[in-house]
């Protein structure tokens, strides 16, 4: 049975729950932790788990629609003789082998091994054990005591000093860890040469549990229950783990069927229906569930992809057609290399498609706090999960996808906001240095995200604003869920000017605040613009993304959702982007809207009726924002 609630300790520190199995019998999942986690009952604990996942759990046992394998993989079958070798798939590779993957952090200062243009033939040959940091070997180990001749590890199948190896392996991420057995992820490391094993003090990780007997109760041997912690420390302790600090991790969790964490102190199982670990090893009570850092493998987003079209939403902008042999050269080339451009939109979603925006909204939540070594790799790193999804019903074409946000989920998903986070430092967010992406998507920047405006229930009669064209260019066509040069959107909305005093309240969250003290239609002089004053009442109205942008004093205020609920009181809210013009620059060939320019600095919402009524009826006009 399930671990039972009964009885609740003190909130926000404990809670008590009735000690019982979920998988095997009593004999089976019988488990007592010892100093490390390389010892005959870890890996008993091991075998249990796996037994249960492959044999009971449909989601994570599913037929793969055609047999897939990497580019390449290590063969480790020759280990005992003191060497592994690299091997290709046209080449050695059976499309039906199992093989498992590694997630580990590459570190800083030290120098992993890798292939490269260079050795990569003699890679071909062998690799010797002596040359392969402790990771790697505990890896190839893990891997052989799960019977498994394979085992894909980034830094040694990937050409690392081909950009263009490097371009396409990242394009078909989302396959390698998705057809993988198992994921092997060393979440305790913080580099190559720390290992997956760990010694520990057993106590630390065995379950507190306690007896109780019932006066009235036949029993007399009584009853048995666990004291589990508030399940927001739970969490935060496995997000403190160094490899679930690091960016691409995030993905390799998803896309797996399966992983198995070894952590600076204990096993962690993860698959797609069950979550244990040494602590809890017949699963983790129903109070540590529900938590997004925990359950993130309970998400649908890392099943098989319905349907990986590129969205009949999209055409070329190269229309005409040249006449003979070296024009229609030129219009392959051309077609290969174009820009795609977005025609049409739809503001209403069907049901599916909001709990898919949910699952994508706590996934941009997460992936938001991690770390990557390199920033210009921040869509690349989501873009296996990004491609491996596709939002709508199984009819229908993929869902267009603009550098973090799908096309389907605009205009509500343009009003994600940023959030500090406080650890040792207090991390504020700021805008990247590098250009990662447009200044409308939540990747250009470097912090914390919250996608808790962006619903998915806004009534349709609540958007103030159309979204009327958008374009990406991608660094790669070939690649449209990675990396991006450049971007832009064209709104059709009402746009108000706005003059404004900052809140230097100094609890505030956020990274800057302000509130508005006139507001005007754009182009207007601001000497005829409405005074509505802030009181002491008024809440902070502006949430500037970031404390670097330089901001002017005149802001623009594009309202995106208009709520308005007629009760005894008049209930209004307001929400929408804030923005700043851009100085006039050439067009681009795809910007057909010759329409002003702005670049997003924060997002606001007013919930006082007269500042509502006046920016829901301001003039609409139609700009571009990059």
């Amino acid at each position: 049975m399930l671990l039972k609630p009964l009885l609740v300790g003190r909130p926000g520190c404990f809670e008590f729950y009735e000690t019982g199995l979920t998988l095997g019998t009593d004999s089976e999942s019988e488990y007592t932790p010892s100093s490390s986690t390389d010892s005959p009952e870890s890996w008993r604990l091991i075998g249990q788990w796996l037994k249960h996942c492959t044999e009971n759990h449909d989601r994570c046992n599913a037929r793969v629609a055609e047999p897939w394998a990497p580019t390449r993989l290590l063969d480790i079958s020759t280990f005992q003789d003191g060497y592994v070798r690299l091997v290709e798939q046209d080449r050695t590779i059976s499309m039906t082998e199992p093989y498992a993957t590694l997630s580990h952090c590459w570190g800083t200062g030290f120098s992993i091994q890798s292939t490269n243009s260079l050795n990569i033939h003699m890679h071909f040959q062998r690799i010797s054990n002596a040359y392969l940091p402790k990771t790697f070997l505990d890896a190839i180990r893990i891997s052989q005591s799960l019977s498994l001749r394979y085992l894909w590890i980034d830094s040694l199948c990937i050409i690392q000093d081909s950009i263009d190896d490097w371009t396409q392996e990242a394009d078909i991420m989302s396959k390698v860890y998705r057809y993988a057995f198992i994921n092997i992820a060393a979440t305790g490391a913080k580099d190559g040469t720390v290992g997956c094993f760990w010694e520990r003090d057993p106590r630390a990780v065995r379950p507190t549990e306690f007896t109780i007997h019932w006066s009235n109760c036949e029993e007399n041997e009584g009853r048995r229950y666990h004291v589990v912690p508030e399940p927001h420390l739970w969490a935060q302790g496995l997000v403190a783990q160094p490899l679930n600090q690091r960016g691409w991790v995030l993905q390799e969790r998803i896309l797996s069927p399966r992983v198995l964490h070894f952590g600076s102190d204990q096993l962690l199982w993860e698959c797609r229906e069950f979550v244990a670990c040494e602590t809890y090893h017949r699963g983790l009570p129903p109070s540590l569930r529900g938590n997004v850092i925990i359950d993130i493998k309970t998400l649908d987003l890392g099943d098989e992809p319905r349907d990986d079209r590129w969205p009949a939403k999209y055409i070329s902008t190269s229309v005409n057609r040249s006449v003979g042999l070296l024009g229609r050269v030129g219009d392959a080339l051309t077609e290969l290399f174009r820009p795609i451009t977005l025609q049409e939109v739809t503001l209403n979603s069907t049901r599916q498609t909001a709990l898919a925006y949910r699952d994508w909204d706590a996934v941009v939540e997460l992936y938001s706090m991690a770390n990557l070594t390199f920033p210009i790799d921040k869509l690349t790193a989501l873009s296996g999960i990004a491609s491996s999804i596709s939002i709508g019903d199984k009819t229908a074409v993929a869902d267009g996808y603009l550098a973090g946000l799908w096309q389907s989920s605009l205009p509500s998903h343009l009003l994600w906001t940023t959030e500090r986070r406080e650890r040792v430092r207090v991390d504020v967010p700021r805008r990247h240095w590098d250009y990662i992406a447009p200044s409308w998507s939540w990747a250009s920047i470097d912090g914390k995200i919250s996608m808790a405006w962006c619903l998915h229930n806004y009534d349709p009669r609540d958007y103030l604003v159309t979204l009327e064209g958008a374009s990406m260019t991608w660094y790669s066509t070939a690649a449209r869920f990675g990396r991006v040069t450049a971007g832009f959107l064209v709104l059709s909305g009402p746009l108000a000017s706005v003059l404004w005093e900052a809140d230097e309240s100094p609890t505030s969250m956020n990274a800057r605040t302000a509130k508005i003290t006139h507001i005007c239609p754009k182009g207007h002089d601001h000497a005829k613009s409405v005074s509505i004053p802030p009181d002491t009442t008024t809440k902070a109205e502006i949430l500037f993304d970031t404390v670097e942008d330089q901001v002017p004093e005149e802001l623009i205020l594009l309202p995106v959702v208009g709520i308005m609920r007629r009760t005894v009181r008049e209930n209004q809210t307001v929400s929408g982007l804030v923005l700043r013009q851009e100085a006039p620059q050439p067009y681009s060939d795809l910007e057909q809207n010759r329409t002003e320019r702005y670049s997003r600095l924060g997002f606001f919402y007013t919930v006082r009726p007269r500042a509502s009524r006046i920016l829901r009826n301001i003039p609409r006009q139609t700009i571009t924002i990059i």
